[in-house]
């Protein structure tokens, strides 16, 4: 197995222990790194799943939907928090629109850039 020149001197060591913690941690990042750029992925990710295969099954929805409401600290009717989300969705955009006057960020078609 071929990792980072940084950790070739971990994996080497004598000691096998140490050597063994170093060869699972040059792993992992090796996962994350390939996860992240899509050169390894997991059939049942996100991205690969049918809809249906993601959502709460409807007879389990159906007899424990509060109960998922209560754990998220959401409002049964979505009504009750809408005012409070609009509220914060005005001061956020309020806040870019000045930090967009004063030129710290510059909205375009590609996004938002913020200055170095």
């Amino acid at each position: 197995m071929s990792f980072a020149p940084r950790w070739t001197t971990l994996v080497e060591t004598p000691d096998r222990q140490r050597a063994l913690r170093a060869f699972e941690a040059a792993t992992l990042l090796a996962l994350r790194k390939a996860l992240r750029n899509g050169s390894a992925w997991i059939a049942h990710s996100l991205a690969f799943r049918q809809r249906h295969a993601m959502l709460i099954p409807e007879a389990e929805w159906t007899n424990h939907h509060r109960h998922f409401y209560q754990q998220l600290g959401l409002p049964m009717q979505a009504a009750c928090s809408t005012p409070q989300l609009l509220a914060n969705l005005e001061a956020g955009l309020a806040s870019l629109a000045e930090a967009v006057e004063a030129q710290v960020v510059v909205v375009d078609d590609a996004g938002i850039h913020l200055k170095a």
